[in-house]
């Protein structure tokens, strides 16, 4: 019982006891350091410049020894939201390609459908076409003919019916070729009559042009309603021009009296190509051989 009592005299006592005098004086020392670095760091003598920079060289290894810890914890965050992201961005990924891989499905379905089609109907494949370019040598528009002269002929395989096209659309035909030349008829000029379409539906008319900036649909079917915007696109009837070549877009439609406004600037045209369409001169001609 009184041994016990000694220890905690002891103990008490030990508790109770002042610091060392060196304890007290640390706090005093890094404050006179810091103090020091201050005033160092903005005097720019030489002596000093090179004891500043001894300074830095022994402090940046001791700064990189203890934020090296620091550095391994935001690396370990920084791996575990990657993988994290990595694991969002692979479900997407498969959710992807499984709706890819239903498409793919889908088009080789379609594909081989198209293809026994094609096979049954003994369809016959439009014709390909292939074209020229040239630049326009003269522009002989005028208020009563709206024509170009282009520098190629039956030399380059332009011959008569030909399409021209500009940037976007058609703007004109071949109506006559020489060996080195040829003349163009604008879709404006009051000679110009084209079997069209309205692209998006299969109502057909004849768009004829009137020596103005625009043209007119004309013959369309009765129960047809042409939006203002739709595309006017070549039908192909006849054989002479190819189908589906853009020229214009119906921009009024009053009174009956449907204008159509041409997709290139026809007043500005610089070079154009010669569609050479390849059809079957029976079509043409009308003797349909069996």
């Amino acid at each position: 019982m009184v041994s016990k009592t000694k220890k905690r005299s002891s103990t008490a006592n030990i508790l109770h006891m002042p610091l060392p005098l060196y304890s007290k004086a640390i706090p005093s020392l890094f404050l006179i350091i810091a103090v020091l670095g201050i005033f160092l760091h903005r005097i720019n003598a030489s002596p000093i410049e090179h004891l500043r920079v001894v300074f830095t060289d022994l402090l940046v290894p001791v700064f990189a020894t203890v934020s090296e810890p620091a550095k391994e914890v935001a690396n370990k965050v920084s791996s575990v939201a990657g993988m994290r992201d990595l694991r969002v961005d692979n479900i997407r990924l498969t959710e992807e390609n499984r709706r890819l891989q239903q498409w793919y499905s889908a088009a080789l379905r379609l594909e081989a459908e198209n293809r026994g089609l094609k096979s049954l109907l003994n369809f016959k494949s439009e014709a390909d076409y292939s074209f020229i370019s040239t630049r326009v040598v003269v522009d002989t528009g005028g208020s009563f003919i709206k024509s170009l002269l282009l520098p190629v002929g039956t030399d380059d395989n332009v011959v008569k019916g030909q399409a021209v096209m500009a940037k976007e659309a058609m703007i004109g035909r071949i109506v006559e070729s020489g060996q080195t030349a040829s003349r163009v008829l604008m879709v404006t000029d009051l000679n110009s009559h084209i079997p069209v379409l309205i692209e998006g539906s299969r109502y057909k008319g004849i768009l004829a042009g009137y020596n103005g900036d625009t043209m007119f649909l004309e013959h369309l079917p009765l129960d047809s309603q042409p939006e203002l915007g739709a595309r006017i696109i070549t039908s192909g009837d006849g054989g002479l021009l190819p189908p589906n070549l853009p020229i214009g877009t119906i921009v009024s439609n009053q009174d009956g009296k449907i204008q159509v406004q041409p997709i290139d600037n026809l007043g500005q045209l610089e070079y154009v190509r010669v569609i050479d369409f390849s059809i079957d001169d029976s079509i043409v001609s009308g003797d349909i051989m069996q």
